[in-house]
């Protein structure tokens, strides 16, 4: 099978002996590097479906941000524009106490056996603390 190169004609016996006069001759030809990206948009395309963006605004700072995802895949369930604001909203006092307890069964101390001082882990530290 003959490989011809788009942009001079020549032919060449395998694709790979193709794609390396593309890369050494051809290396600033803008007109292949977007031929190249359509064809690589293209195949995403049928691989994944379409592109769709959408523009919501953030449940708590109400800045408007721009979703994208592919048709095929599952639609994005996105609320808020950054991690920032994800993190900001308020939480319930059930959330906080159940919070509470997991993090007062994480507590543990140790005595010593020499000095009988008692010693937390640093971790454990910063959450009592």
């Amino acid at each position: 099978m003959e490989h011809k190169c788009q942009e001079c004609d020549q032919i060449f016996e395998t694709h790979s002996l193709k794609a390396n006069h593309i890369r050494w001759k051809h290396r600033d030809n803008t007109k292949y590097l977007v031929k190249l990206k359509e064809l690589r948009t293209r195949a995403i395309e049928r691989k994944r479906g379409e592109l769709l963006t959408e523009t919501r605004n953030c449940k708590k700072c109400l800045l408007e941000f721009t979703v994208q995802w592919f048709e095929n895949n599952k639609k994005i369930e996105k609320k808020y524009c950054s991690q920032k604001c994800a993190n900001g909203h308020i939480l319930s006092t059930e959330t906080k106490n159940k919070i509470s307890k997991a993090l007062t069964k994480l507590a543990k101390s140790f005595n010593c056996p020499n000095c009988h001082n008692i010693f937390w882990s640093k971790k454990e530290k910063n959450f009592l603390f």
